[in-house]
């Protein structure tokens, strides 16, 4: 019996007893289930042992196992027949009977195995032997042949000898990378020759093709090249583009070729001052845009590197203003690791670019949704339709698909599938645009077979009335969804300020809450409450302080520090400005008055 079958022999024993273990605890009739295979197991394989005896000593040791699982196995058995039967003092006698007998087995399997080993040993050295005999004959033999041939080796020594020392400093050259070796001369004609000639093609390959990838474009070798130039020590950066010309009525930037040429002239002042307000490369103009790299690292937050970001660009905007007469926007994309990376930055200021308003500074973080356009046809009147479809304005969405289906019509004619297939382009972009914003929980823009209803259409003044009527609902729900969510920003904001005017908040440390730009917070902030953020926590302040003022215990030095002023004076000043009195003015006016509420109304 091999050691393998040993092991099987162990793993059975072990398992079999495992699974009688758990069914003598649980009583389950899976591990019932198992125990009896591998109870079969074992007395198949006691069976096959009791066959292969001999008077050799490990195969009585074998004979001594198969008699050990015969008891076990009836051992076991019983255990298990009492379990069943409930008859514990039974049960618990059997298998502790069991258990011994199998802690037997294992011992003599593993002595068994052990012996077997020690003998496949003593076989493996007499191999062992012999072979090493094997080999000290092969060694005479072949001593003895080349004894026999270096006579006539000898003999061709003087004719190679030069050729091929002459191939192999050659090849001992190219190994250490001089691939410009002088080709090896071969006078005769015979292999040598030949070979010769072989490597002489092999090496001259070899050059040409070091020389092909060596004049290949190795981009972080330029990147780094570049980098040294420029002094460049930033792992990476992001890119601002600078855009002007005249805005139309539309919102759409026009006459960039004049003022390319316009611009032309203060080139060289806006890169002076871009320049002095930070380390950066500045490209030159193209058409109407001026594409700006600031290097950066990776350390710090990165909410105020975007703030450092946009303060740059109103920078820009301000200088640029008093030396240009036109419409200027900035857009900034995000920071990227890798200058190679630089291209989707670009590409996320061309974006941010789209919904900045003139003289505005916009960061991809601060736009909410970036509408993908698809360039075709009208272009313009198509981004003009998605621009407004974002921002909710459904009368500038239907004039603009009044004036692109218009286009259609002029342009393909009665072709109405031509004119269908533009349509559903425009129309998956809308509702993309409203998939974007949540607005997909609609049951009417969630219908999935509008591209369906849009196929079987075969008049064009049905498919016209249909699609405007899909425009001005999208639009509808965005600019609702949109509502909700400036109403949702401005609530936590204002909420952020209740909570905090005692300290000394900044418009940067609520634009910060609110995970958006001061830039934007504040037009944001403005266009909702009719106030700014100054007025806005001004406001709150005083009230409080009124509120204070009407308890006697309270000095205005103590209002003053409790509402988030540093200053009695500036606070006292404040007060006036927005109530008309002083502080210790309206307290006296307060305390005397018997009707202390008609006076604080007032």
């Amino acid at each position: 019996m091999s050691n393998v079958y040993l092991n099987e022999l162990y793993s059975d024993v072990s398992k079999a007893e495992g699974y009688l273990e758990n069914f003598l605890s649980t009583k389950h009739s899976d591990s019932l289930r198992e125990y009896i295979r591998y109870s079969n197991n074992l007395r198949q394989k006691t069976e096959k042992i009791r066959k292969e005896i001999s008077n050799i000593e490990s195969q009585l040791l074998l004979k001594d196992i198969a008699n050990m699982i015969d008891t076990y196995l009836i051992e076991a058995d019983a255990a298990v027949n009492a379990k069943r039967g409930r008859d514990i003092n039974e049960y618990i006698t059997r298998y502790t009977e069991a258990n011994k007998i199998a802690g037997y087995i294992n011992l003599y399997i593993n002595r068994l195995n052990t012996k077997q080993f020690e003998e496949n040993t003593a076989r493996y050295l007499v191999i062992l032997d012999r072979l090493n005999l094997i080999q000290l004959l092969n060694i005479i033999i072949i001593a003895d042949v080349v004894v026999f041939n270096i006579i006539l080796i000898l003999w061709f020594t003087f004719k190679i000898t030069k050729p091929i020392i002459s191939l192999s400093q050659a090849a001992d050259e190219i190994s250490k990378g001089n691939f410009d070796v002088e080709q090896v001369v071969v006078n005769a004609e015979d292999e040598i020759s030949v070979m010769a000639d072989a490597f002489n093609r092999m090496a001259s390959s070899i050059k040409n093709y070091i020389d092909e990838i060596k004049g290949k474009d190795d981009h972080s070798k330029e990147l780094e090249v570049y980098k040294g130039i420029f002094e460049i020590n930033e792992m990476g950066g992001y890119i601002m583009t600078v855009e002007f010309g005249e805005e139309d009525d539309s919102g759409n930037i026009g006459n960039k070729i004049g003022l390319s040429v316009k611009s032309q002239s203060f080139y060289p002042y806006f890169r002076d001052i871009i320049k002095c307000r930070c380390r950066c490369l500045v490209g030159p103009i193209m058409l109407n845009r001026i594409v700006i790299f600031i290097p950066s690292d990776f350390t710090g937050d990165e909410y105020f590197q975007r703030l450092e970001a946009l303060s740059i660009g109103d920078y820009i905007l301000d200088k640029i203003s008093e030396k240009l007469d036109a419409d200027i926007c900035i857009g900034i994309g995000r920071s990227y690791k890798g200058l190679e990376n630089l291209s989707c930055s670009y590409k996320e200021s061309l974006k941010a670019i789209r919904h900045a308003k003139s003289k505005e500074t916009v960061h991809i973080m601060d736009v909410p949704v970036e509408g993908k356009i698809n360039p075709a046809y009208p272009l313009l009147k198509e981004k003009v339709l998605l621009e407004k479809a974002y921002i909710g304005d459904a009368s500038e969405c239907i004039q603009a698909f009044e004036f692109i289906f218009d286009w259609l019509v002029t342009e393909y004619g009665n072709s109405i599938q031509n004119i269908k297939n533009k349509l559903i382009e425009l129309m998956v972009l809308l509702y993309r645009l409203a998939w974007d914003y949540g607005a997909e929980e609609n049951e009417f823009i969630n219908r999935r077979h509008y591209l369906d209803e849009m196929l079987e259409f075969e008049e064009l003044s049905k498919l016209k009335i249909w699609c405007r009527e899909r425009i001005e609902y999208i639009v509808r729900s965005i600019s609702s969804i949109r509502e909700k969510k400036i109403n949702s920003l401005i609530l936590k904001a204002r909420d952020y300020i209740d909570k905090n005017f005692k300290s000394e908040i900044t418009l940067e440390d609520v634009s910060r809450e609110v995970n958006v730009s001061p830039h934007y917070f504040s037009r944001l902030f403005k266009e909702e409450t009719g106030e700014n953020f100054i007025e806005y926590l001004t406001s709150v302040r005083i009230q409080k302080a009124k509120e204070l003022l009407e308890n006697e215990c309270i000095s205005v030095k103590e209002i003053c520090y409790q509402v988030g002023y540093g200053d009695p004076n500036y606070f006292s000043r404040i007060f006036k400005k927005v109530v008309g009195i002083t502080p210790t003015d309206y307290k006296r006016i307060i305390d005397s008055n018997p009707y202390k509420e008609a006076v604080q109304n007032k």
